[in-house]
Parts: C-alpha cells; structure tokens; sequence
C-alpha cells in the first residue's frame, strides 16, 4: 500500500501483515505485523532492506532523517566508486556501496550488543577416560 506516512497513519495501524510505502520518500516504509510489532524500515535495492527502528521506540521524523542518511549514504558511496572505477556501471556500483553500508551497520550494531562466546564449545560426547591397569614390578620383567 502506498501512503503519505504520518503520525495519523501510524496511529492507526493495525495487527496484519501489511507494508505501507511512503509517498515522499522512495525506498521508506513502515513494516506492520499480525503480532502488533511495526517496524520503519528504508528498501536499500531489490530485496535488500534495512531496519531503522520500532515505532513506538523512534519518533518518525527522526526515522525519515535516518532513512534519507541511510539512501544519502549509499548514492554516495555508489558515486564514489563508480568515479575510482570507470568500468562500473550504476547498478554494480550501487550494489558495492549496499554491502559496505550493510557491513558497517552489523560491525556498529555488534559492538552494541554483548554476544555469548562462540569460541569455546564442549563436546557432547561423555568424557571417556582410559584407564590403565599398574602392573606390578616383578611380574612386568
């Protein structure tokens, strides 16, 4: 559904599985769930979406100004690396600038969040333990 999102929108949103794209900005739109739970999200390419925030949790005039940061970003990222490599074509170097964008946003977001170690991980096998039987002295020579 595409609509002119405001604050009259987003307060009358309901519970279903339902996308509503803003008018005034390409590529922003807000996520509704059956579960209640509504997302601002900003489509970076075919496919590829970003999540901004909750609403609720964000205000929406402070999600538009972090989706147009998030699409300012990436055009200029695109455009900087069209301009270092001539042979690029618009898409490629969109494309480019989306992954770098996406790897920055997990590398910022991941230093945030307090991960459980990965590197130790114990064995589900039972321990197994040898036992060796102590010969005695005279009947080992």
């Amino acid at each position: 559904m595409r609509a002119r999102i405001t604050q009259d929108v987003i307060g009358d949103l309901t519970p279903q599985n339902l996308d509503i794209r803003d008018t005034k900005i390409a590529g922003f739109l807000v996520r509704c769930r059956a579960s209640g739970k509504h997302s601002y999200l900003v489509q970076l390419g075919r496919g590829h979406y970003e999540t901004i925030g909750r609403v609720g949790g964000m205000e929406l005039p402070d999600a538009r100004a972090a989706a147009e940061k998030l699409r300012g970003d990436l055009s200029n990222q695109a455009l900087f690396a069209r301009g270092d490599d001539a042979g690029l074509t618009m898409a490629e170097a969109r494309a480019a600038a989306r992954v770098k964008v996406q790897e920055r946003r997990r590398r910022r977001s991941s230093a945030l969040v307090e991960r459980p170690r990965t590197d130790y991980r114990p064995s589900r096998r039972p321990l197994q333990r040898r036992i060796v039987a102590k010969v005695p002295a005279e009947i080992a020579m």
